[in-house]
Formats: C-alpha cells, sequence, structure tokens
C-alpha cells in the first residue's frame, strides 16, 4: 500500500477554480497548450528502483498502470462519461484482487469514496475485511473531508473489530490546496467509546504548500481533477511526502507541525523539491532529504 501511495502522489491533473468557490469537475483544456501530452512512465530511485508504466484508451483515459516490482501491482481504472467510477488492484502473481476503491459523484464533484479489500491474519489463519468511507463537503475555499475506518473479523474474532476516524480539512487558494489540516483519532475496539473528541485520543497534523508554476505531470489524464483532494488525503500519516503532486503545479516546499496525540511532543518537518523540466512539465524531480529521485517520461 505504501507503494501504491507512493506513485499516487507522483502528480495531478489541473484543477480549476477561484479562491471562494473550489470545483474538482474536469475542465476544457486551454486551445492554447497541447492537451495530449501523457505520462507512460515514472521511475522512482530510492533504496531502490520502481518502474510504473501507463497504458491509455480513448486518447487520455487512463486504462492501467503496472509496476515492474517483485509485487508488480496492477490497478485498473474504469470511466462513466468524464470520471473514474472506480480503481482496482490486482495481485501480479495471483491475479486476484485486493482492493477496490468506488467514487460517486454529484454536480460533478466527488461526493463518497469507498475503499473495500480482504486481508489476511497470519497468526490465526484467517481473512478478514477492511473498509474505509470517506464523504466530502464543500463549503468557500474549504472542503473537508469525514474518513471511518473499519475492520470487520469472523465472529470467532469479532473482538479484533475495530474502527478509527479521521477529518481533513484542506484550504484552496487559486484553485491550489495551500493548507491541511489531520486530525487522524486512535483505533477503538468494540465496547470502547471513540476516542476522536478527546484531545489525546488524536494526532493533528498541520501543513503548509507552496508550488512552482509549472504543469503536473498527470494534468491531461482525463477524470483525474476530480480527484485532486482523493488522492491528495492519501498523504494523512506524511511519510510519502510526493502525494502532494496531486495538484495543479508542483510542490517545492512543504512545512509541517505534528501533534502527537495530545502529549505536547509537537515535531515540526520542511521538505523542499527540485525540479527539471521539458515544455512545462517535470522530467525529474529531486525530493531533498529524502534520497529519492523521480524521472518521468511522456508521449511526445
Amino acid at each position: 500500500m505504501k507503494k501504491l501511495i507512493l506513485f499516487l502522489g507522483i502528480g495531478l491533473m489541473s484543477v480549476s477554480c477561484n479562491r471562494d468557490e473550489p470545483d474538482n469537475r474536469t475542465q476544457v483544456p486551454d486551445a492554447n497548450e497541447d492537451s495530449s501530452v501523457l505520462p507512460v512512465k515514472f521511475i522512482v530511485q530510492s533504496y531502490n528502483t520502481i518502474t510504473r508504466t501507463f497504458k491509455y484508451k480513448n486518447d487520455n483515459e487512463l486504462e492501467e498502470t503496472v509496476d515492474d516490482d517483485a509485487n508488480g501491482n496492477r490497478v485498473v481504472y474504469t470511466y462513466e462519461g468524464d470520471f473514474i467510477v472506480s480503481k482496482t488492484s490486482y495481485d501480479a502473481e495471483r491475479g486476484n484482487e485486493t482492493e477496490k476503491t468506488t467514487y460517486e459523484y454529484s454536480n460533478g464533484k466527488l461526493v463518497v469514496a469507498i475503499d473495500k479489500s480482504e486481508n489476511y491474519n497470519s497468526m490465526y489463519d484467517y481473512k478478514y475485511t477492511s473498509t474505509i468511507r470517506r464523504e466530502y463537503s464543500y463549503n468557500g475555499s474549504t472542503i473537508v473531508v469525514r474518513e471511518n475506518l473499519k475492520e470487520t473479523h469472523p465472529n470467532e474474532y469479532s473482538g479484533n473489530n475495530r474502527q478509527s476516524n479521521r477529518v481533513y480539512t484542506y484550504t484552496l487558494e487559486n484553485g491550489k490546496v495551500v493548507k491541511i489540516k489531520r486530525e487522524i483519532g486512535s483505533p477503538f475496539f468494540p465496547g470502547q467509546t471513540d476516542p476522536f473528541n478527546d484531545q489525546n485520543g488524536k494526532m493533528v497534523i498541520n501543513s503548509d504548500l507552496t508550488y512552482d508554476s509549472n504543469k503536473s505531470p498527470y494534468k491531461n489524464i482525463k477524470g483525474f481533477s476530480a480527484l485532486a483532494i482523493e488522492f491528495l488525503r492519501i498523504d494523512y500519516d506524511a511519510e510519502d511526502r510526493s502525494s502532494f503532486y496531486w495538484q495543479p503545479n508542483n510542490p517545492i516546499l512543504i512545512k509541517g507541525t505534528n501533534d502527537n496525540f495530545g502529549y505536547g511532543e509537537s515535531t515540526n518537518t520542511e521538505y523542499k523539491f527540485e525540479y527539471e523540466y521539458k515544455n512545462g512539465f517535470p522530467i525529474k524531480t529531486n525530493d531533498i532529504g529524502n534520497n529519492r529521485v523521480i524521472t518521468y517520461e511522456y508521449n511526445k
């Protein structure tokens, strides 16, 4: 899952909206821009090297992505009209489905996203399901995402059932997310009270973002602009920082403060990124301080 998050964070299509009224709808390309430029390969070099290739249909509809590492993760996208309505991950070795996300829209905006996956408890040799539901609300330049994570185990192990709640608040300016507040609740089990509303029951992460003026790699992929906040949300633990690339432009500076469950132990973070460009798109990113270099290949 961490690997998937890493690649999901490498770029985003353009989100066109003003300061007071964010709009996640797919936009008509600028007549002066070449909207046919699409990424075909990303190469991430860190402690190892992972390559993700992109396959398209109907010009700019993303059909699937495939990784070349040992897991060989394959993700298939399904469209209805201009929108992506599902994203399904498959295990390369067995070919079985490992996770599926479905998306619901209203008036061109994402309102509900649901992740479902089947997991395995190796200690007691049984399978259980995980469901994550996110609900979106829009108010001027603010977008709030309420997320519930739920694990459901077989009856004989129902004591392992657990939930947790999270809230993500995004502030937009000129069509870009410039502030993020993440409130991450501790897990709770049957018979326990949700600790989310307790000061000591959640972690709070605040981030401020600064961007360049160039185009993100995913700008021209159909349907991705409507999922801008959805894929940015994936970075809830701030570990895979490159998911901040899911914006109209590319981040050059991310400053953050983490409050560890109200115990007065705050951590300040600062991440910087440098780029090489061609025709307004990044062809290389240096994730400074993380010893990670990302290179991009396009169809033209």
